[in-house]
């Protein structure tokens, strides 16, 4: 069965509403292979597809045994589920051109997660890879929230290092005035999405940030207006 296959069979057509949402899971047999198609897709000379080789091995060094907890293809489903119905994610992240999520039965020497991204400006999207965590005190679920936070943020901006609208004044808001280099703003978008995500009786209990649940309410109503936002202008 061809990776394409692959992805066919997969597509979580069900998953969301019976009109079907463009998400699609791979699992540990076909999460490889789908990474090594995105660094050998497309080639037709055979010097670039060994390149491309080259790179994607270069990428597995970083690859260890499995360590640590994974998330399950029924945690991925339950909170892309709700991430629909709070926020219209899918509908943000996949309008087009299926989220796909890959999980990967190795442990990264660095990371818990990646969200990679594919493409150039307005056709930029994500794509997320789910390692087993590093260390047990990484709650798979929240890793997940956050990566997802990456994604809504290129779906916001087609431009990882651009900032989405008044982020710098939620953190004024919060009380945040000191000087945060774009590197940090980034990962600290991405946890105010997954802070947003998980405030809900069904993931709660997933949240590691329970201690700052005075700002919570100010980190849900932001993401809820820029999701607003993308919907209503996609509908002009």
């Amino acid at each position: 069965m061809t990776v394409l296959e692959y992805t066919q069979v997969h597509h979580f057509n069900h998953m969301i509403d019976p009109e079907g949402k463009n998400v699609i899971v791979l699992n540990y047999e076909q999460s490889p292979l789908y990474l090594l198609r995105s660094y050998i897709g497309g080639l037709k000379q055979v010097g670039r597809i060994v390149s491309g080789i080259k790179k994607f091995l270069m990428q597995c060094e970083e690859f260890v045994d499995p360590t640590g907890i994974v998330i399950t293809s029924e945690q991925i489903k339950m909170v892309v589920d709700i991430a629909q119905r709070r926020f219209s994610l899918i509908d943000i992240l996949a309008p087009v051109t299926p989220l796909v999520i890959m999980r990967l039965n190795n442990t990264n020497k660095q990371f818990n997660s990646m969200c990679g991204v594919m493409g150039e400006g307005s056709g930029t999207r994500a794509i997320i890879m789910m390692f087993n965590s590093r260390n047990e005190e990484y709650d798979p679920v929240y890793i997940f929230a956050h990566e997802l936070g990456h994604a809504f943020h290129l779906a916001l901006t087609h431009e990882p290092h651009i900032m989405p609208a008044r982020f710098d004044e939620l953190n004024e808001l919060i009380g945040v005035r000191k000087y945060i280099p774009i590197s940090d703003k980034i990962e600290v978008f991405a946890d105010v999405f997954a802070i947003a995500l998980l405030n809900c009786p069904e993931l709660k209990a997933h949240n590691p940030f329970g201690m700052f649940g005075h700002v919570i309410p100010y980190f849900d109503r932001y993401i809820q207006v820029l999701a607003d936002g993308v919907i209503k202008k996609s509908k002009t």
